[in-house]
């Protein structure tokens, strides 16, 4: 298939990428390649795709695409996704996260694309003390409690995009994802770099929160069957289901064991700089089952493979971790 990944040169979008072209499908790469894009030196050289740097926001720059291309599906996956930038430059996320969606998917139905299938989070659901949300439930991320300008924009996109709209398409919501391409910015991999250099992990408040930690090999995986096998006009949650729960001192300390090293001398405890931190993540995968498909969820083993990856490419994060450090100061 001919396949237009917007977004594909971040950390989800190189992985997502890699795996459609194992699976011989031709795929264009629209980027606008900001720090984020951190396969943007890595996608050139794999097998059938073609990266451009593009803005999903800019007219002129995504209907060529479509006038010179026919696609078969296309997988909007640009957005800005950390928390923290967002609560200082909101409208940077509004945009790209839904007006640039709106956009993607206005030019996909104008031309034809036959499959649209666009990149949530679990994190529109919002927070919940005990149980597994369901793609059915209410968007939480409008309730003022929530400020997170993130899920809210997430929120936005996805309400529009099935309530307002005939144009068939498939949502996805996966969870916390971890793995290979994951900027120093996120928790985990900022925790396993940190190690790798000799600091400690700092953990926020007591730790206390609970994430669905989902391999990021998994959950392209899970896409991929989608593509091929989702119902259009329907959503499909992508998590791990982690058990038992996983805090985040839990995942610390699962860290510091892949580096054989002692937790408590190892784990610092530091204030929650996050105004209305959500406590708990969970998202129900009964229906992608239903489906066909349930994720790996070996995670000891999928932590170890993730931090070989960050000290066999300490070259590529360095930098990176640099920058990522600057936005917690």
């Amino acid at each position: 298939m001919n396949i237009l990944v917007t977004g594909g040169a971040g950390f989800i979008g190189t992985n997502l990428v890699e795996f459609l072209s194992s699976l011989d499908h031709n795929i264009l790469v629209l980027d606008k390649l900001t720090y984020a894009a951190g396969g943007k030196d890595y996608l050139p050289i794999v097998s059938n795709v073609e990266l451009i740097e593009g803005d999903i926001c800019n007219k002129e720059q995504i209907v060529p695409l479509f006038e010179q291309h026919e696609f078969d599906v296309v997988i909007n996956m640009a957005a800005e996704s950390h928390v923290t930038r967002s609560e200082r430059d909101a409208l940077t996320f509004y945009l790209t996260n839904f007006s640039g969606a709106l956009n993607v998917f206005n030019w996909a139905m104008k031309f034809g694309v036959p499959r649209l299938i666009h990149f949530s989070t679990d994190e529109v659901y919002g927070s919940r003390i005990e149980g597994y949300f369901s793609e059915s439930d209410e968007l939480m991320a409008f309730d003022a409690e929530h400020k997170n300008a993130y899920a809210r924009s997430k929120a936005l996109a996805d309400q529009y995009l099935h309530k307002c709209s005939s144009y068939p398409i498939i949502i996805v919501r996966p969870t916390n994802q971890f793995g290979p391409w994951q900027n120093p910015e996120k928790a985990l991999p900022r925790w396993i770099t940190s190690l790798i250099i000799g600091e400690k992990i700092k953990v926020w408040g007591q730790g206390l929160q609970i994430r669905d930690w989902l391999f990021v090999k998994e959950c392209v995986k899970a896409v991929a069957f989608i593509m091929e096998n989702g119902e259009l006009d329907e959503t499909y949650n992508i998590s791990a289901m982690n058990q038992p729960e996983i805090t985040n001192i839990t995942m610390a300390k699962m860290l510091c064991a892949a580096f054989e090293y002692d937790p408590n001398e190892w784990i610092e405890f530091v204030p929650d700089p996050r105004v209305g931190h959500d406590f708990r993540y969970a998202a129900d995968n009964a229906k992608l089952q239903k489906l066909g498909f349930k994720p790996n969820s070996n995670i000891e083993s999928q932590i170890f493979e993730t931090c070989f990856w960050y000290v066999r490419n300490q070259d590529w994060w360095k930098s990176r971790k640099s920058e990522a450090e600057r936005i917690y100061r």
